[in-house]
């Protein structure tokens, strides 16, 4: 069996807003494990990564 479908039907008006995603998560401190949120913001235009904050060891 082969399945076909146009690709022109899945594509998605560029936005100029960006995406925006929120992610809980922990990270440990000794035992114990602390809470942690991390934010991504994804815009259209001149790439750059911006960190703020204070990333863990880990990372």
């Amino acid at each position: 069996m082969i399945a076909y479908s146009d690709p022109a039907e899945f594509e998605t008006p560029p936005r100029e807003a960006g995406s925006f995603a929120r992610v809980r998560t922990f990270a440990f401190s000794g035992i114990e494990a602390v809470p942690v949120e991390v934010q991504v913001q994804i815009s259209s235009g001149q790439m750059s990564l911006i960190v703020v904050g204070l990333p863990d060891k880990a990372v």
